[in-house]
């Protein structure tokens, strides 16, 4: 009888000699952390106060914040910074703390009247400049300018456009 247990825990260690060098263990890897949300909000509406008054409204449909940056889906910003009340509307904003991209469905409104459509605009609020590299449309009144790679310096008001199409409602 003897005999038989040491050949049934040899035979036991045998195996698990086999299990310990035949086996990979399990490699586990983890996913970039700038692809997970730190916070997610849905249907939100931020206000911005200062002292004297409201200063802008946010609305979206959602918006995650990154390490990195902040993402909204159908996002409407109201501001009434400079003293013209302005609205934009996109289907999705990502900032990046230096660079705001607003793509899809892009629409800019001014209380003086103008509009501004685009697929994509960018907002470089260090620089002070609003640009597009894709078509965009503006309208004031009557007069609409249509054309592609608007630059717009918002300190020095200098605009430029490549392949502008332009049409004026001149009075006599």
């Amino acid at each position: 009888m003897a005999l038989n247990i040491t050949s049934f825990i040899s035979f036991i260690g045998a195996i698990l000699l086999v299990i310990l060098y035949s086996f990979d263990p399990i490699k586990v890897s983890f996913k970039d952390s700038t692809n997970v949300a730190e916070l997610e909000v849905y249907n939100f509406v931020m206000y911005e106060l200062n002292k004297e008054a409201l200063q802008s409204v946010s609305a979206g449909q959602s918006g995650s914040k990154f390490n990195d940056r902040v993402e909204a889906k159908k996002i409407d910003f109201t501001s009434n910074g400079d003293g013209n009340l302005q609205n934009i509307v996109a289907d999705r904003a990502v900032y990046d703390y230096k660079l705001l991209k607003l793509e899809k469905n892009v629409n800019y409104i001014r209380e003086d009247g103008t509009l501004f459509n685009s697929e994509t605009l960018f907002y470089d609020k260090k620089e002070n400049l609003i640009y597009t590299k894709s078509d965009f449309s503006s309208e004031k009144g009557k007069n609409s300018v249509n054309g592609l790679n608007l630059a717009y310096n918002i300190k020095t008001t200098q605009l430029t456009a490549k392949n502008i199409v332009a049409k004026f409602d001149i009075k006599d």
